[in-house]
């Protein structure tokens, strides 16, 4: 039987692989401190998956370090935030598979970068 973490960590790289590219993002850095967690990161900006097996959830957070101080948020809060997603509960943070992830994922706008659900850019 295949471990949970590498099985996430794998799948993590399969469903962020197309956002990756279009942000030009480097990572992952995967790490198991408490949870296991990967990373993306470009500048000051850095994505966060990480899973709760407990929860039967992965939860992305998006981290924007201005100097000192780092500022951290869900995703779906910078959606709704920039105005990309009307409401909450429009992102899934659960799915039997990758293909469930696939159809509820938010998407990154190729033009000017925001997060967006349903509704487009």
């Amino acid at each position: 039987m295949v471990p949970t973490k590498a099985v996430f960590f794998r799948e993590v790289q399969e469903a962020f692989a197309e956002v990756v590219s279009e942000l030009a993002l480097r990572g992952p850095v995967e790490s198991e401190l408490v949870i296991p967690v990967s990373k993306y990161a470009e500048g000051s900006v850095s994505y966060d998956i990480g899973l709760d097996a407990r929860e039967g959830s992965v939860e992305t957070s998006v981290e924007l370090v201005i100097g000192d101080a780092s500022l951290i948020c869900g995703v779906e809060d910078v959606a709704i935030t920039v105005g990309s997603l009307e409401s909450r509960g429009k992102i899934s943070f659960s799915a039997r598979n990758l293909e469930e992830v696939a159809d509820r994922s938010i998407r990154v706008c190729p033009c000017c970068s925001l997060v967006y659900g349903d509704a487009g850019c």
